[in-house]
C-alpha cells in the first residue's frame, strides 16, 4: 500500500522539502491527474493517499517537477501517469468482461 509517508520519503530524498510544501504539491499533482483521466481512474479511497497506487512514480515525478522545474520530470510525470492509467483501465476492462460473461448463467 502506498502511503503519504512513503511518497514524502521518496521525494524528499531527492529534493529535501518541508512537509507542508510536499502536501501542497501532492494536492496539485492529484488535481492534475484527475483533470487528465477523471477521478474515476485516479482516486482510491482505500489508500492513505486516496490515489490509486499505480500513480506512485507519477506523483514522485510531478512533485519533483513542481519543486525543481526540470522538464524531464514533467515528461516522466506524463509518461508514468499515462502508463498507470492504462494499467488501471485494462484491469477494469478485464473485470467488466468477466462480469459480462457471468450474467444470466446463475438462473
Amino acid at each position: 500500500m502506498m502511503t503519504r509517508d512513503m511518497l514524502y520519503s521518496r521525494v524528499s530524498s531527492v529534493c529535501p522539502m518541508e512537509r507542508t510544501d510536499f502536501e501542497e504539491d501532492l494536492v496539485c499533482a492529484v488535481n492534475e491527474l484527475c483533470a487528465m483521466f477523471g477521478e474515476k481512474y485516479v482516486m482510491d479511497e482505500t489508500s492513505d493517499l486516496t490515489v490509486d497506487c499505480a500513480y506512485f512514480t507519477a506523483l514522485c515525478s510531478a512533485i519533483l517537477y513542481f519543486r525543481m522545474g526540470d522538464q524531464s520530470d514533467r515528461r516522466r510525470f506524463i509518461d508514468r501517469a499515462k502508463q498507470a492509467f492504462l494499467t488501471i483501465w485494462k484491469a477494469r476492462a478485464k473485470e467488466r468482461r468477466k462480469g459480462d460473461g457471468d450474467e444470466g448463467h446463475g438462473d
